[in-house]
């Protein structure tokens, strides 16, 4: 993944001088791995201008991003989820 986003977009770690609950703009200028998902064979992706989805071969489903409202439909509290989590 690579680009620029706010509300943990990206799917990676922020750097601990960064809350990723706040509007800061994260950028990558780089293709990067999303270590999360390192071992998983994604064969599909679903990008919003808030979250990302993914769909892995074994059936998996991860999300992450802004989480207002509950809108990933995962079991956190957070407002913003900025690692790949698995729906369960």
């Amino acid at each position: 993944i690579w680009g620029e986003s706010q509300h943990g977009m990206l799917g990676c770690a922020y750097p601990s001088s960064v809350d990723p609950n706040s509007t800061h703009l994260m950028s990558l200028t780089q293709p990067t791995l999303i270590e999360h998902l390192r071992y998983e064979d994604v064969v599909n992706i679903q990008a919003t201008e808030s979250h990302f989805t993914v769909l892995a071969k074994s059936g998996r489903v991860y999300k992450w991003g802004l989480n207002r409202d509950a809108r990933l439909g995962l079991p956190v509290q957070s407002s913003v989820v900025s690692l790949p989590t698995l729906v369960s």
